[in-house]
């Protein structure tokens, strides 16, 4: 049985909209698809004590907990006010863990209000970037933190800005105030936040290591080839223009099923169904981290094959590659997929990284609870 039943119940509060232009709220039943990115969350979070969900504008109510979760949809709410609400929840409460699951690489207005990262105890950010890194992006217009041509969109900030693809308050001030603030003091505070197994996995349990590998192909899962899709199905046409054995397949539970390798990309991040491959004898094949920052366990040749650096394999905008890099990481990738005594190691990691991921306790100290 995954989950035991708690010994101890530790009251937890989540402050997060239940729905949105895809904000991904943490809460798997508010009606949002992004919503499920939580719903592995959510288990390991039930499996210790109570989880009691509520909309951002009811943080007055929230006392007595010991853990209070903060979406970032609380800044929407109050604004200025925000930095006095988290005050006041971590007055009433515990542990104040403010939480940015969508994709985007910039930080939420609020954590450059004064006083934010005293009132908090961690920030847990997805598609978290070298600092370096993204102050330098941040300066061009057109940039490599997020595929907005394919978007139509002249520059990030029109990508964020738009209410159709982003949910945040974006303005043009939030791009100084990044590289105007210096992390250092506070880089300690926050953590990457990854997606642990996807909800259609969930739905019908976490299987066993189970594969007929009948296929020789790499499998990728191209959704409906809808467009935030595009990044990724132009990377596999690229790489198997250059005589890598990919496929594209609908039905991705089908691909780990039957396929030696799994193709898990998300556009520029990591994919929803990046752990779920660690679910079959199927070996991974991932992006590098690249300047990117990943859960430490999540290790190049250690439990997946890299299949190079994101930051490097798509130009400014997200879309148009760097051709010569795709020749070496396509040579190289063929050269791994060969590889047999490869293939055993990264195996072996998988199921050492799946048993980890399966233990709640696990999953609830990369959000910073306490054990």
């Amino acid at each position: 049985m995954l989950f035991k039943s708690a010994r101890s119940r530790r009251p937890i509060a989540i402050l997060t909209p239940k729905a949105g232009a895809n904000c991904s709220p943490l809460d798997p039943f508010g009606g949002d698809t992004n919503g499920r990115k939580w719903t592995y969350y959510h288990r390991c979070l039930e499996e210790r004590g109570g989880v009691r969900y509520l909309e951002p504008g009811d943080w007055e109510s929230v006392r007595g907990y010991q853990y209070a979760f903060v979406h970032e949809a609380l800044y929407d709410v109050l604004g200025e006010r925000t930095i006095a609400a988290l005050q006041t929840l971590k007055r009433n409460n515990g542990r104040v863990i403010w939480v940015e699951l969508h994709e985007k690489s910039i930080f939420s207005g609020a954590c450059f209000l004064p006083g934010f990262f005293a009132a908090v105890d961690r920030v847990l950010k997805h598609q978290l970037v070298d600092w370096d890194f993204l102050k330098s992006e941040l300066r061009k217009p057109v940039n490599r933190l997020a595929p907005h041509v394919i978007y139509g969109k002249p520059s990030y900030l029109e990508f964020l800005a738009d209410p159709h693809l982003f949910a945040f308050r974006v303005e043009p001030q939030l791009f100084e105030d990044h590289l105007r603030f210096d992390f250092a003091e506070v880089q300690d505070k926050i953590v990457p936040i990854m997606y642990p197994f996807s909800w259609s996995l969930l739905a019908r349990g976490l299987p066993a290591y189970s594969c007929d590998n009948a296929k020789a192909a790499i499998a990728t899962y191209s959704g409906r080839l809808s467009l935030n899709h595009l990044q990724r199905n132009a990377l596999v046409a690229a790489v198997t223009a250059r005589g890598v054995p990919a496929t594209f397949d609908a039905d991705y539970l089908a691909s780990l099923r039957s396929s030696r390798h799994f193709l898990a990309l998300g556009h520029i991040h990591s994919s929803l169904r990046t752990f779920d491959t660690l679910a079959f004898d199927t070996v991974l094949v991932h992006y590098e981290p690249g300047p990117y920052k990943w859960w430490s366990e999540f290790q190049p040749y250690r439990n997946f094959i890299p299949i190079g650096d994101v930051s490097k394999i798509f130009r400014a905008g997200g879309f148009g590659m760097d051709e010569a890099y795709v020749d070496s990481i396509a040579e190289q990738l063929k050269a791994d997929l060969q590889n047999e005594e490869l293939r055993a190691i990264v195996l072996e990691g998988q199921r050492a990284l799946f048993e980890k991921l399966i233990d709640p306790s696990f999953i609830r100290g990369k959000l910073g609870m306490d054990e």
